[in-house]
């Protein structure tokens, strides 16, 4: 009986990693990155068969890059969790983070009803998009293909981590503060990973399909 309480108990307790995972990758940073991707490897007049694997190998290297970005986040949530006062501190400091978010989102939504999109908060800066743009349009016509989507899967993860950590971070603390997931926390990090880059996967076939 114990054994399947615990086993009820984990079950629930994946559903918030299930849930922001998929949360996380519907992500309008990444999808309008994606697409200004490919409409830029159309201009460059790039063949289809090119922009399928620079699609699929940016993609891939968003993925490997959140994933390690996570482990790095976990660890040190993990060692600071060992001391009582750091752990105090992390709870607070992210109770206190989730609240001005969730306020600024909501100024987001009253601005975005009335169309008034230059006033929205929660959005990167214009001089860090500009310099996401001025990345793709240069790897767009470089020669090594792969090289070019492994740098810009990379490059992109790092500038939009303002964007995705919100809601990262928070489950890397609950995920390390579970005591049923923190065995298996590695596995739970992959799995919400997987989540996070199939909406993106998803958007890139959509644009290469011709939506």
């Amino acid at each position: 009986e114990g054994t399947a309480g615990g086993a009820r108990q984990i079950d629930l307790a994946i559903l918030p990693v299930i849930a922001a995972g998929l949360l996380d990758g519907i992500n309008p940073c990444a999808f309008t990155t994606l697409i200004f991707l490919v409409s830029a490897l159309a201009v460059a007049g790039r063949s289809r068969r090119e922009v399928l694997v620079l699609g699929l190998f940016y993609s891939a290297s968003v993925f490997v890059t959140y994933f390690l970005i996570g482990l790095g986040f976990l660890g040190a949530v993990r060692y600071a969790q060992s001391f009582a006062l750091a752990a105090a501190v992390i709870r607070w400091a992210l109770v206190a983070a989730l609240a001005v978010f969730a306020a600024l989102s909501f100024h987001d939504y009253l601005r975005l009803r009335r169309g008034e999109t230059s006033q929205v908060l929660l959005q990167l800066p214009m001089a860090m998009k500009r310099q996401i743009h001025a990345s793709i349009r240069t790897r767009a016509r470089s020669a090594a293909v792969v090289g070019s989507a492994l740098a810009l899967g990379f490059l992109v993860s790092v500038f939009e981590l303002a964007c995705t950590g919100q809601v990262y971070l928070p489950t890397i603390v609950f995920v390390a503060g579970v005591p049923e997931m923190r065995g298996q926390a590695l596995a739970y990090l992959l799995m919400y990973n997987v989540l996070f880059v199939l909406p993106l996967v998803g958007v890139f076939l959509l644009a290469y399909f011709g939506a």
